[in-house]
């Protein structure tokens, strides 16, 4: 079901990048995937305004610890805003743009469809984008249910 309104939590962002990546997933495109990304990197700044943290570089380090998704797609984010690639960092240039083969997480989502996904290399692993993506929503998801009861 489409998302009918602005985004009031970090829960709001959680659904609208879940909605970016199920139309990627059914349409895959750099527009939807780089929405998707960006989308869930903010969901940070959003969770930490509603705790009134700041996202200093203490919080990143923290964040980065709890959520290595996260900085994965934070880096992403980053070097699309500056438009340049630091090499000591993931980067929308550095992505892999290929069909799924055997063995990938999303291989029977994509296989023999002709279409290409987006990968990025993680520990020499080509990891797909749109899986980094859902598995760091689904883990803050995950935080925010125990955290809450």
């Amino acid at each position: 079901m489409p998302i009918t309104k602005m985004p009031e939590s970090s829960l709001d962002m959680v659904a609208i990048a879940e909605e970016l990546l199920e139309q990627y997933r059914n349409t895959p495109s750099p527009a939807l995937l780089l929405s998707a990304v960006l989308t869930a990197n903010h969901v940070v700044d959003w969770h930490c305004k509603e705790n009134g943290k700041k996202l200093d570089e203490g919080m990143r380090n923290h964040l980065k610890q709890q959520f290595p998704e996260w900085n994965v797609l934070r880096e992403i984010s980053n070097g699309l805003k500056h438009m340049k690639p630091n090499t000591n960092q993931h980067h929308h240039g550095k992505l892999i743009d290929r069909e799924p083969s055997w063995g990938d997480d999303n291989f029977w989502r994509g296989y023999g469809t002709g279409i290409p996904h987006w990968y990025i290399d993680i520990n020499e692993k080509q990891v797909p984008v749109e899986s980094l993506c859902q598995d760091f929503l689904d883990k803050y998801k995950q935080h925010i249910n125990r955290t809450s009861q």
